[in-house]
């Protein structure tokens, strides 16, 4: 079964990411923490797309599920 998540962070190293990106967006310190499960082979993208653009992979996953999100809306 393929989830939200494997979608929007797919969708977002393909369409978005797949050069330095440099918009990322911060989660807000008021939010509560959620726990995601994400594909092996995706989850290692997403780590390497962080550590090339020196940036938590939290924010990653963050700015693709919201940019993913206003894109199909």
């Amino acid at each position: 079964m393929n989830e939200i998540q494997d979608d929007a962070c797919s969708w977002f190293l393909k369409n978005k990411a797949r050069r330095s990106y440099s918009k990322y967006f911060a989660p807000t310190r008021e939010g509560a923490y959620r726990s995601l499960w994400i594909n092996s082979r995706i989850h290692e993208r997403l780590r390497r797309t962080a550590e090339r653009d020196y940036v938590p992979i939290a924010r990653v996953i963050y700015t693709a599920l919201t940019l993913y999100l206003e894109e199909t809306d």
